[in-house]
């Protein structure tokens, strides 16, 4: 089967189409994904919150990675914002080592 979407069948309100298993959907289509803005914009928030945190605490940037099993780098990345490679899973996770608990609230609207 080639990369193509092959058109299935047509209903009034559903097209299906059948692409190979190991194709990259988005690709198929001619579509490009851009970065998820929503996540970045949770990670970036995450960290806000951590250098906060830090600030407070008066702690160095060695400092704060020995108390949150960090590299002293990664610490440095968190403290100016630049999260790209760092999970939101792994930020809430040094949240909660700083003793801040961390709640998700879904909202309609905004999926």
């Amino acid at each position: 089967m080639s990369d193509t979407p092959i058109l299935d069948e047509v209903d009034e309100a559903v097209v299906t189409f059948t692409v190979a298993a190991d194709a990259d959907v988005y690709e198929a289509f001619g579509l490009t994904v851009e970065p998820d803005d929503v996540t970045r914009r949770v990670r970036r928030r995450l960290a806000a919150r951590v250098a906060a945190a830090v600030r407070e605490r008066g702690w160095t940037q060695s400092e704060a990675a020995e108390h949150l099993d960090l590299h002293q780098p990664e610490v440095s990345r968190i403290l100016r914002g630049k999260v790209e490679k760092t999970s939101a899973d792994k930020l809430i996770v040094v949240l909660a080592k700083l003793g801040d608990r961390v709640d998700l609230l879904l909202d309609k609207a905004l999926a």
